[in-house]
């Protein structure tokens, strides 16, 4: 029987400290929500929060078509008006522009300031009152056929 050759170990060499590659971290959006559902005929959008929104913040629209800066009126949970909603809740808003599926809100702060700030218009012109002109009894219209009576019913 032929003898085994032992190997020889050989010391492991110190190798030259490579610099540690630093993450960059991309600069994320704040995404607050994604549009899942728009109702056409009352400007509702609803979503589902990534973060918490209160009435009285400013929201930028961000999408395809939709690109505005909206102030929070009201918020809604299971049709009760809320003022304040946590992530995870799935809530309705009213929009004042048409929006798609999949538009995101942003913190209005994120918009770049070189960019032309679109505010929100009322997709509806808004509706004046409508006022009863009361005629005044010395004005009332004379009886066209003389002094004949006819039965008031």
């Amino acid at each position: 029987m032929p003898k085994k050759k032992k190997k020889k170990k050989v010391s492991p060499r110190k190798k030259a400290a490579k610099p540690k590659k630093k993450a960059v971290k991309k600069k994320k959006d704040k995404v607050i929500a994604k549009v899942d559902h728009y109702f056409d005929k009352i400007s509702v959008a609803a979503f589902k929060l990534r973060a918490p929104l209160k009435v009285g913040d400013e929201v930028w629209f961000k999408g395809a078509h939709a690109d505005f800066v909206q102030k929070i009126e009201s918020i809604q949970i299971e049709h009760k008006s809320v003022l304040r909603a946590k992530a995870g809740q799935e809530v309705g808003i009213k929009v004042r522009q048409k929006v798609n599926e999949g538009v995101v809100l942003l913190p209005a702060k994120l918009r770049p300031a070189g960019v032309p700030t679109m505010i929100a218009k009322p997709i509806l012109p808004a509706v004046r009152p409508m006022v009863k002109r009361v005629i005044p009894p010395t004005q009332a219209k004379p009886n066209s056929l003389g002094n004949t009576k006819f039965l008031k019913f």
